[in-house]
């Protein structure tokens, strides 16, 4: 939920597309949304589940440290300093599309489609800027680079002697967009890129430096 109480995006997808589309479109503030029920199975996952420390950590932190609790959403929303009617107007249609199995605002899949019914609520802050654990999000291409050698472009579009970058700081196939997977496409053909440059750099001068010393 974004800070009125209104969803923006699909909770299911990639960490760093939420984080994306996040900051992107809400300034990077967010509230993720859950009843009683749904913590009490998030935790039993993070404690028992087949979880990596690097996903069941932060979950616990968020869930426990992280979080507003209150006995309704009204009171929940007063908490976040969101909309009462907005919120509960989200959660409502929410809810039923969780309750038919349809998402037809984002198109979540029927089986992430769980109904937020059973107080107390709980919103847990993922904001860019949360003190416990912000929700994660990636660039997309970083730094300008020529894109014959990666060497790294100045402001005025000239390249800097000796500076070379590769891989997400500098470059994405899914420009647009993020695809799990294809970081490693990037980082094999741009640092191989970035390589050969550098080591040419290395060869010229020092043949300058055996001319000079001849």
């Amino acid at each position: 939920m974004d800070r009125r109480g209104e969803r923006f995006c699909n909770e299911e997808v990639y960490g760093a597309a939420l984080g994306h589309a996040m900051c992107e479109t809400r300034e990077g503030h967010a509230w993720l949304i859950l009843d009683a029920r749904l913590v009490k199975l998030a935790l039993r996952e993070c404690l028992r589940g087949k979880l990596w420390a690097f996903q069941s950590v932060p979950a616990m932190l968020l869930m426990l440290a992280g979080r507003k609790r209150a006995g309704s959403l009204a009171d929940l929303a007063a908490r976040i300093g969101s909309d009462p009617a907005v919120l509960e107007r989200t959660i409502n249609a929410y809810n039923l599309g969780a309750l038919n199995g349809i998402d037809r605002a984002f198109g979540k899949s029927a089986a992430m489609l769980q109904p937020l019914m059973y107080g107390p609520y709980y919103a847990i802050d993922i904001s860019s800027d949360s003190r416990v654990f912000p929700c994660p999000s990636i660039t997309l291409g970083g730094l300008r680079v020529d894109e014959t050698s990666n060497a790294v472009l100045s402001a005025q579009g000239r390249p800097i002697e000796g500076l070379f970058a590769a891989g997400r700081a500098a470059c994405g196939l899914a420009s647009n967009h993020y695809v799990s997977g294809l970081s490693l496409a990037d980082c094999i053909w741009s640092g191989r890129q970035a390589g050969r440059a550098a080591a040419g750099v290395v060869l010229a001068n020092a043949a300058h430096s055996l001319t000079e010393t001849d």
